[in-house]
């Protein structure tokens, strides 16, 4: 059986990490947190401490799910970076007594065979391929004066490491949650080598990702340790700590409060979130909908269903506009420049036009709402009057929403993998909404339209056949007189194929 890989590139060779059982895997029972800033210290001791103390607390034992080794083939290492042959390159590695595993399973062999990895030992009856391990290969680079190739191995690394970290936590599969920490740790521990001197703010999302990791395990006091650390970053490096970073520090703290039941401190950090994203993409941006979910989550935790269900309304209307004014579907309806406090909407009366030459157009009449809305873009928003929020987040955030609205975004700024996780979302406001409104509400259709062609942008079967059961249950959705909003529909249908309308 072939064993997955990854492809590894370094310099002008391309090596090959084989995942295998074969090997060693460290695993680390110890973190050092180095608390140099009085914000620290505070957030962890509740008093300042010496500057120089180092926080080393034991991690508590986790039962660890196996995992399975990273390692290279020892004679592509041999061939490709130092152009020597495997059999000299070995007797090297056992004078220098290098970690290595030499293995003759099966699996292994064959898939060092299809890979083209060379022979070690040129038919000269012996079996077998020796493996190393990342820190034997960072040790050879060292010994043999590869400097060049020592800082991108080491990136690279750090790299996969985060990569691999991000992926099982969003799994969300209890053992991929608890292997997920580790490797975490390995991240941070990499970041603290590569990026000197401190404080370095590259080190933040490593910070972060540990933090979301023992945050996932409910290890709320590990988490806020790291958090503290992120906090130092941003303190200490101002200009450097953008408004998305700043914002991912404040939903992060948003979760952990929430784990821990403070709800209105939760609420805060969340606002502060939608506050940094409207900052760095404007309020009514794709980006900035994710702190508004929080948001609406928070509020519906707390018992506060209301406010739940208003922090919706921007959400549903930013993906509309998004998705139909996208590169991919800009040119289907002219939308008309909007005036100060109206909704980001082309639904109006019954025979209505909105493009600007029909005689039925007029500016001065008012928009009809599918619901009410309970946090207008031109007053302070419900989720900022929390009487025990900061005055200051407040009149911060009411600004942030009030600023010029920009254009809606050409394309979805999104990777598929994210733009997949925003359309979760969106199918979750969909059922919040319906709860709330019933079946028949008009901004169900709106949201139904948006995943839609979110999906269609996402790309794939499964995708377009969502996408195709959405279209056809926003036909439903939508009123007769929603003339506009049908049309949409209609052109949006065209981008999966073949309609077949349901039966009213």
């Amino acid at each position: 059986m072939e064993l997955p890989y990854t492809i590894f590139a370094l310099g002008d060779a391309h090596l090959h990490r084989i995942q295998t059982s074969e090997g060693k895997v460290r695993r680390r029972s110890r973190v050092a947190l180095v608390l140099r800033s009085p914000l620290a210290r505070r957030a962890r001791f509740g008093r300042s401490v010496r500057p120089e103390r180092i926080l080393t607390r034991a991690v508590r034992p986790l039962p660890l799910a196996p995992r399975r080794a990273q390692m290279f083939i020892m004679s592509e290492l041999a061939s490709q970076l130092f152009d020597e042959g495997p059999i000299k390159f070995a007797a090297d590695l056992r004078a220098g007594r290098y970690v290595r595993t030499h293995t003759v399973d099966p699996d292994v062999l064959h898939t060092c065979a299809v890979l083209g990895a060379p022979d070690e030992h040129h038919g000269g009856g012996k079996d077998g391929v020796t493996l190393l391990p990342a820190a034997s290969v960072e040790e050879i680079l060292v010994d043999r004066r590869r400097r060049d190739l020592v800082q991108p191995f080491k990136l690279m690394m750090l790299k996969i490491a985060s990569q691999e970290a991000t992926k099982l936590l969003a799994s969300g599969d209890e053992l991929d949650l608890e292997a997920a920490l580790p490797v975490a740790l390995d991240a941070v521990e990499r970041a603290q080598e590569i990026f000197k001197p401190s404080p370095a703010i590259e080190r933040f999302p490593h910070y972060l990702l540990a933090a979301r990791a023992n945050l996932a395990l409910r290890r709320a006091r590990e988490c806020e340790d790291f958090l503290s650390l992120a906090s130092w970053l941003v303190l200490k490096r101002p200009d450097d700590a953008t408004h998305e970073m700043r914002g991912d520090l404040a939903r992060m703290f948003g979760q952990l409060r929430s784990a821990q039941g403070e709800g209105e401190e939760a609420l805060r950090r969340f606002a502060e979130d939608v506050y940094w994203r409207a900052e760095a993409h404007g309020p009514e941006d794709p980006r900035t909908t994710s702190g508004y979910y929080a948001l609406s989550r928070q509020f519906a935790k707390n018992g506060d269903d209301a406010r739940a269900l208003s922090c919706t309304t921007p959400i549903v209307d930013a993906w509309y506009d998004a998705c139909v004014s996208g590169a991919f579907f800009f040119a289907l309806v002219p939308i008309r420049a909007r005036r100060r406090g109206e909704r980001r909407s082309l639904r109006t009366f019954a025979g209505v036009s909105l493009r600007p030459g029909s005689l039925a157009f007029n500016p001065d009449t008012p928009r009809r709402l599918s619901t009410p809305l309970l946090t207008p873009f031109n007053s302070t928003p419900t989720f900022a009057r929390m009487e025990r929020t900061s005055a200051v987040l407040g009149a911060k955030l009411s600004e942030a929403l009030r600023v010029v609205r920009t254009p809606p975004a050409k394309t979805l700024p999104f990777h598929r993998a994210g733009l997949l996780e925003m359309i979760d979302m969106l199918e979750d406001v969909l059922e919040t909404r319906r709860a709330a409104l019933g079946d028949r509400d008009p901004s169900l259709g709106d949201c139904r339209v948006a995943a839609g062609l979110a999906l269609v942008k996402a790309g794939g079967a499964e995708a377009t056949a969502r996408a195709r059961l959405h279209f056809e249950e926003a036909r439903v959705e939508y009123d007769e007189g929603e003339r506009e909003r049908l049309g949409i529909l209609r052109r949006a249908v065209e981008l999966v194929g073949e309609y077949r309308s349901p039966t009213k």
